[in-house]
């Protein structure tokens, strides 16, 4: 399970808070406050930012994005709202199997693939194979939320709790 720490020290017992300033700020320039992270533990990955529901959650997404050298990080519940919010700053709401629970992984990769559809060149013979597809969107949601189960296994990064987030968001 979960235990909240701070600090660098990281251990569940010492508690402190961390603030740093900004490292590349220029001398003469007031320097801007990095937020307070906190971490908790998960037994099966170790030590993860812990991210939270409240007015520092884009501030903490473009710290991450900007200083964290992994990608995920860690949540306390699956409020649809929260999520929500999460999305909007960049992270990609996932979810970790616990015995004791199902845990919410935001992440917040280091790498991502966009397409640009007004640049997108596509050759000819692809166009020939494409007439063979179709894409559409917000279609078919559990469909595809059961073939991505089914793809990645009984206890896959999309649980029940998050697919009910993602329901309550989509209706």
């Amino acid at each position: 399970m979960m235990e909240e720490s701070y600090g660098k020290n990281k251990s569940p017992r010492r508690k402190e808070t961390v603030e740093r300033e900004e490292e590349d700020a220029e001398p003469n320039q007031k320097r801007k406050r990095i937020p307070e992270i906190r971490f908790a533990y998960v037994s099966s990955i170790g030590w993860l930012p812990l991210v939270e529901d409240d007015e520092r959650l884009e501030q903490v997404g473009r710290h991450l994005a900007r200083t964290y050298r992994g990608e995920f990080s860690v949540s306390a519940g699956f409020d649809a709202n929260f999520i929500r919010r999460l999305t909007y700053y960049g992270f990609l709401p996932m979810s970790l199997y616990s015995t004791a629970g199902n845990i919410l992984t935001p992440k917040m990769h280091q790498r991502r693939c966009v397409l640009c559809f007004n640049a997108l060149h596509i050759p000819k013979k692809v166009k020939k194979q494409c007439k063979l597809y179709y894409m559409t969107t917000n279609q078919c949601f559990r469909a595809v939320v059961d073939l991505c189960n089914r793809q990645h296994g009984e206890h896959s990064w999309l649980c029940k709790e998050l697919v009910d987030s993602f329901l309550e968001i989509y209706n």
